[in-house]
């Protein structure tokens, strides 16, 4: 009887640490859940204030975004982006000084560089990182290579999306370099006959 009693007790012990063992799986598993969610809902508010142009207003909701979810791609991409769309259009007051501006182009490309390091075949991060060297080529003329060079890998990735060829063909019509953008937009007409117009 004692031995049978002994037995029963180590049994409920175990449960008992087997069910409280599930349970704090369980927690965990729905607090990274809910901290995915939360951290979607913040992007894509600052993706909605950012495609309205309202880039100020968009860097709260991509920073509580990042603090969320640190390495993810597609948020540093969109950070980078506003970032460097704030630098273009001229967010910061008139009278600060060239080292804020420096600084918010020097975060935009870090956060680019982050991106691309976590997601490097990821056309969509590719061509946003283009943008933002576009974006920052006034300054710096050298970020026109390096968005060059971010275009065409895009496209070497992907070689049947007319949408890239057609961005690469405009970013070398742009620079002057009408017989690639000849190519390049004649690649895209193929693939897509209505971007004739």
């Amino acid at each position: 009887k004692l031995k049978v009693t002994s037995l029963e007790s180590k049994l409920k012990i175990q449960q008992i640490i087997c069910i409280i063992t599930l349970l704090l799986v369980i927690c965990y598993l729905l607090l990274t859940t809910i901290r995915y969610y939360q951290a979607d809902l913040e992007y894509a508010k600052a993706e909605t204030l950012a495609s309205a142009g309202r880039y100020d207003e968009a860097v709260p909701w991509i920073r509580q975004a990042l603090t969320l979810r640190t390495a993810e791609p597609v948020y540093l991409s969109e950070a980078s982006s506003i970032l460097s769309s704030l630098v273009a259009y001229g967010f910061f007051a008139p009278t600060s000084d060239d080292d804020a501006t420096k600084e918010a182009a020097d975060l935009a490309i870090a956060f680019s560089n982050r991106a691309l390091s976590i997601s490097p075949q990821n056309v969509n991060i590719l061509k946003t990182r283009a943008g933002v060297f576009v974006k920052l080529v006034f300054t710096n003329p050298q970020y026109l290579e390096q968005a060059r060079e971010s275009y065409e890998e895009a496209a070497r990735l992907a070689p049947g999306d007319a949408g890239m060829l057609y961005d690469l063909g405009s970013f070398y019509l742009h620079s002057q370099n009408y017989e690639k953008a000849r190519l390049a937009l004649k690649q895209a007409v193929t693939l897509r006959p209505h971007y004739r117009d």
